[in-house]
């Protein structure tokens, strides 16, 4: 007897025989045989109905809930204000799920089988239908994918060639861009090379402007240095006529006022042999005295003086450093009253109560050019330096 293989078990098996005995599928397209051997169902394996899986609702799938007792906070009220560790979680606030089959975090669902209608078992027919259907709905899934891969590949292919299109346009659009710019600045540098002649024309003109300006600007500066020298030199000589006129007129004034002198001690000589022979002794006495009195001396004794070296030397800013407004004052004026100028006791005061006090002080005319007259160059320029000091720090407290 002739064996040949099961087409399920690929087992060897008789040619008589209807079914395999191992696997029961029948053999040679027995018709009985399709329609008593029964099969296990694919879907639920035999068993009529099949688990589903959902997350838990009181885990939500951590496979920890809540503690219960302590509400999560791990400790628990001990009655006398305080806190002792919850037992039930030992401090951790939370325990493993007890909703949940062995705390996994899911529950378990039974559903019925549709497809064996709760039997687990299929007849030969429905298992061969059953596999076909699966096999044409695979096949047609299989076509499907294939036809979405064939699409999505087509509209790749499009998508490309769109975006080679654009690339070759744009590629296009910037050849033909720069092509305009590279002609754009060929017509410039054109228009560059023929206004060349006239900027250099305009450059040449624009300089030979600027040496005539700084001719003229060189010229009008000799013309105003050479007017600064001549101006100098007419002041220089204006100042040293009106030195030597100053000095004539002081000298002139000196030998009148000695002249004065003389004239007035030859009359009080005169008068005073008249008295002698006539027995005035007293009064030629006291007539000399008032001579003396008024009589002026301009060799004043250093003695008493606040500033003596005003008469021999120029004052420095040094020597009136520190000093107060009444001081430079005194400094100033000084130089009038050892020339016997007569300082009034309605404006100055102050100077005439000091001046009245010194021994050296001998008063004998109220016009302040005549003392002005009897100075030195040296103290004429120490009257200005010490006003223009005053003046230019606000140490003026009168003025002379």
């Amino acid at each position: 007897m002739p064996l040949i293989a099961c087409p399920e078990c690929k087992k060897q098996i008789s040619n008589q025989a209807e079914t395999c005995p191992d696997c029961g599928h029948p053999v040679n397209g027995s018709a009985r045989a399709r329609d008593t051997v029964l099969r296990n169902c694919p879907d639920c394996q035999g068993k009529g109905k099949w688990q589903e899986r959902s997350t838990c609702a009181c885990c939500s799938g951590t496979h920890y809930m809540q503690c219960g007792p302590c509400w999560g906070d791990g400790r628990i009220p001990d009655g006398c204000g305080g806190y002792d560790i919850c037992g039930n979680c030992n401090g951790r606030g939370e325990v493993r799920c007890t909703c949940c089959p062995n705390s996994q975090g899911y529950e378990i669902e039974y559903c019925s089988c549709d497809t064996c209608g709760r039997t687990g078992q299929l007849t030969l027919e429905e298992f061969d239908n059953l596999t076909k259907q699966r096999a044409e709905a695979q096949r047609r899934y299989a076509e499907e994918q294939k036809h979405r891969t064939e699409e999505e590949a087509r509209r790749k292919a499009e998508e490309q060639k769109r975006q080679a299109e654009e690339q070759q346009r744009r590629a296009e659009a910037e050849v033909k861009r720069r092509a305009e710019e590279e002609k754009g600045r060929a017509e410039e540098h054109a228009r560059w090379l023929a206004d060349e002649p006239k900027r250099r024309a305009e450059a040449e003109k624009r300089r030979q402007e600027e040496e005539r300006r700084r001719a003229e600007e060189e010229k009008r500066c000799a013309e105003e240095q050479q007017r600064r020298v001549e101006e100098e030199a007419r002041q220089k000589a204006e100042e040293q006529k009106r030195r030597k006129e100053e000095e004539a007129r002081r000298r002139a004034a000196k030998l009148k006022q000695k002249l004065g002198r003389v004239a007035r001690f030859a009359v009080v000589i005169a008068v005073g042999f008249w008295l002698l022979r006539a027995g005035g002794l007293a009064w030629l006495s006291s007539q000399w005295r008032a001579f003396a009195s008024n009589s002026h001396s301009t060799s004043v004794s250093n003695a008493g003086l606040f500033a003596p070296y005003t008469q021999s030397r120029k004052v420095t800013s040094a020597d009136l450093k520190g000093k107060t407004a009444f001081q430079l004052d005194v400094m100033r004026n000084e130089i009038y009253a050892r020339h016997g100028f007569k300082f009034g006791s309605k404006r100055r005061k102050d100077l005439a109560n000091y001046f009245g006090s010194k021994a050296w002080y001998r008063p004998n005319t109220d016009d302040q050019n005549v003392a002005y007259s009897r100075f030195n160059p040296t103290e004429r320029y120490n009257v200005r330096f010490i006003r223009e000091y005053q003046l230019a720090r606000g140490r003026m407290k009168g003025r002379k």
